[in-house]
Protein backbone atom coordinates (compact mmCIF):
# COMPACT_ATOMS: atom_id res chain seq x y z
CA UNK A 1 0.00 0.00 0.00
CA UNK A 2 1.21 3.34 -1.21
CA UNK A 3 4.10 1.95 -2.11
CA UNK A 4 5.70 2.57 -5.64
CA UNK A 5 4.69 0.92 -9.04
CA UNK A 6 6.00 -2.31 -10.24
CA UNK A 7 6.73 -3.46 -13.57
CA UNK A 8 6.11 -7.09 -14.20
CA UNK A 9 7.01 -7.09 -17.97
CA UNK A 10 10.25 -9.10 -17.15
CA UNK A 11 7.65 -11.75 -15.84
CA UNK A 12 6.38 -12.25 -19.51
CA UNK A 13 2.82 -11.90 -20.31
CA UNK A 14 -0.38 -13.32 -18.22
CA UNK A 15 -1.65 -16.79 -19.66
CA UNK A 16 -5.15 -17.56 -19.26
CA UNK A 17 -5.60 -21.00 -18.71
CA UNK A 18 -8.96 -22.54 -20.11
CA UNK A 19 -10.43 -22.75 -16.17
CA UNK A 20 -9.35 -19.24 -15.89
CA UNK A 21 -6.27 -19.46 -14.15
CA UNK A 22 -3.94 -17.61 -14.67
CA UNK A 23 -0.07 -18.02 -14.96
CA UNK A 24 3.62 -17.23 -16.97
CA UNK A 25 5.70 -18.69 -18.88
CA UNK A 26 8.41 -20.23 -17.06
CA UNK A 27 11.27 -19.78 -18.87
CA UNK A 28 10.87 -16.38 -20.75
CA UNK A 29 13.78 -14.81 -19.70
CA UNK A 30 15.49 -16.94 -21.66
CA UNK A 31 13.44 -16.81 -24.37
CA UNK A 32 14.70 -15.16 -27.60
CA UNK A 33 13.23 -11.79 -29.13
CA UNK A 34 11.65 -13.57 -31.59
CA UNK A 35 9.96 -16.44 -29.63
CA UNK A 36 8.87 -13.83 -27.39
CA UNK A 37 7.35 -11.91 -30.58
CA UNK A 38 5.81 -15.11 -31.24
CA UNK A 39 4.88 -16.03 -28.10
CA UNK A 40 3.11 -13.09 -27.25
CA UNK A 41 1.45 -12.72 -30.31
CA UNK A 42 -0.39 -16.50 -30.10
CA UNK A 43 -1.02 -16.04 -26.20
CA UNK A 44 -2.82 -12.83 -27.24
CA UNK A 45 -4.97 -15.13 -29.55
CA UNK A 46 -5.56 -17.62 -27.36
CA UNK A 47 -6.03 -15.47 -23.98
CA UNK A 48 -9.03 -13.60 -26.27
CA UNK A 49 -10.79 -16.70 -27.09
CA UNK A 50 -10.22 -18.24 -24.07
CA UNK A 51 -11.67 -15.09 -22.43
CA UNK A 52 -14.67 -15.34 -24.27
CA UNK A 53 -15.66 -18.97 -23.54
CA UNK A 54 -15.65 -18.52 -20.05
CA UNK A 55 -17.75 -15.06 -20.61
CA UNK A 56 -20.04 -17.48 -22.35
CA UNK A 57 -20.01 -20.06 -19.75
CA UNK A 58 -20.58 -17.19 -17.24
CA UNK A 59 -23.57 -15.95 -19.12
CA UNK A 60 -24.65 -19.27 -19.33
CA UNK A 61 -24.64 -19.76 -15.57
CA UNK A 62 -27.51 -18.27 -14.22
CA UNK A 63 -30.07 -19.69 -16.49
CA UNK A 64 -28.67 -22.55 -15.39
CA UNK A 65 -28.88 -21.39 -11.56
CA UNK A 66 -32.68 -19.96 -12.41
CA UNK A 67 -33.90 -23.66 -13.62
CA UNK A 68 -32.85 -25.27 -10.53
CA UNK A 69 -33.80 -22.77 -7.93
CA UNK A 70 -36.96 -23.19 -10.14
CA UNK A 71 -37.42 -27.08 -9.41
CA UNK A 72 -36.53 -26.58 -5.80
CA UNK A 73 -39.62 -25.46 -4.70
CA UNK A 74 -41.68 -28.51 -7.02
CA UNK A 75 -39.43 -30.75 -4.98
CA UNK A 76 -39.95 -29.39 -1.58
CA UNK A 77 -43.57 -29.13 -2.27
CA UNK A 78 -43.60 -33.15 -3.15
CA UNK A 79 -41.97 -33.89 -0.36
CA UNK A 80 -42.80 -32.31 2.42
CA UNK A 81 -46.51 -34.48 2.36
CA UNK A 82 -44.42 -37.66 2.25
CA UNK A 83 -42.75 -36.38 5.75
CA UNK A 84 -45.84 -35.26 7.22
CA UNK A 85 -47.55 -38.59 6.69
CA UNK A 86 -44.18 -40.54 7.88
CA UNK A 87 -44.09 -37.86 11.47
CA UNK A 88 -48.10 -38.87 11.41
CA UNK A 89 -47.40 -42.18 11.54
CA UNK A 90 -44.23 -42.56 13.51
CA UNK A 91 -45.80 -40.08 16.07
CA UNK A 92 -49.07 -42.32 16.85
CA UNK A 93 -47.03 -44.96 17.48
CA UNK A 94 -49.72 -47.28 17.62
CA UNK A 95 -51.09 -45.43 21.02
CA UNK A 96 -55.04 -45.60 21.18
CA UNK A 97 -56.02 -42.30 22.32
CA UNK A 98 -59.59 -41.70 24.40
CA UNK A 99 -61.61 -38.73 23.66
CA UNK A 100 -63.71 -37.99 26.27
Amino acid sequence: MGGGKIALDALGPTIVAEDGTLRRIANWATLTERERQVALRRIGQRNQARIAALQQQQAEQPQVEEEEQQQQPQQQAQEEPQEEQQQQAAGSGGAVREEL
